[in-house]
């Protein structure tokens, strides 16, 4: 699903940085898509993809139908073992573990295995946290499933690039204040939530957004006083230049002190 130019700039802003006022949609979803990535997130947090787990599994169904297409399917795209006396089943069981192993790991893969099975790998991380700290410890132990271990990796990469977005400071600037700069359209009626998207770096509690709104507010009194104090300082500069600067627009009718010391000394005369 594509962004639209609020959330691009919305999601920019979140990642620290504020494009220029004249940049197209475009553009703005190219820089975003770089910025996700150089922190290892997706380049499209709205994007819908079949995750490479998920084509696999597809592949392997189609191969199913038959017992020699599927043997066919685990030797030469999964380079699996064979038993000659498996079955169908035992096959296509074989076929779902080597899919789990070969496949890269992805936020919408499914757990697979124990209470969580239906979950994905996002859920799990976001709204099962002690059931991730089980995952990997269990992992680091050593000698678990595979398809625990590959959890248990995800679950680490993930946490490791949430720690690096966290350290994004976000630009100081509200999506008003984008409307007001000639960044968005005026809003008529309510105006839309500004609220980052839900995507794999972020899990976002009641604390950090109060925190967030904490930090917007002394960032936008501390762009007031530096306004004030660059307005104080060109007013400065401006009486420096007027008082420096000759006079060349007197009046006609104007006299200098020189003209008035001669009109005088002839007049005494």
């Amino acid at each position: 699903m594509a962004m639209n130019r609020e959330e691009l700039l919305t999601e920019l802003i979140r990642l620290g940085e504020l494009p220029p006022k004249t940049w197209t949609n475009a553009e703005l979803q190219v820089r975003m898509e770089e910025l996700r990535s150089s922190h290892g997130l997706s380049p499209n947090p709205k994007a819908k993809h079949k995750t490479p787990l998920r084509s696999l599994m597809i592949q392997l169904n189609a191969a199913a139908v038959r017992k020699d297409s599927l043997i066919g399917f685990l030797k030469t795209e999964l380079n699996t073992f064979v038993g000659s006396n498996e079955t169908i089943a035992q096959l296509k069981k074989r076929g779902i573990l080597a899919a789990y192993d070969r496949a890269p790991a992805s936020p919408e893969d499914p757990v697979g295995f124990g209470m969580h099975a239906a979950a994905s790998y996002q859920e799990v991380m976001d709204q099962h946290p002690k059931y991730a700290d089980w995952v990997i410890s269990t992992y680091q132990e050593g000698q678990a499933d595979a398809r625990l271990n590959r959890l248990a990796c995800w679950l680490l990469k993930a946490q490791n690039q949430q720690e690096e977005v966290s350290k994004v400071k976000p630009y100081p600037i509200t999506v008003q204040e984008l409307r007001d700069q000639g960044y968005l359209r005026s809003s008529k009626g309510k105006p839309k939530s500004t609220a980052p998207s839900q995507s794999a770096s972020s899990c976002v509690s009641e604390d950090h957004t109060q925190t967030s709104v904490t930090s917007s507010n002394a960032s936008q009194q501390v762009l007031g006083e530096l306004l004030g104090a660059f307005k104080e300082l060109t007013e400065e500069v401006r009486e420096l230049r007027a008082a420096s600067t000759p006079d060349k627009h007197r009046k006609k009718g104007a006299s200098s002190d020189s003209d008035f010391t001669v009109v005088t000394s002839k007049e005494s005369k």
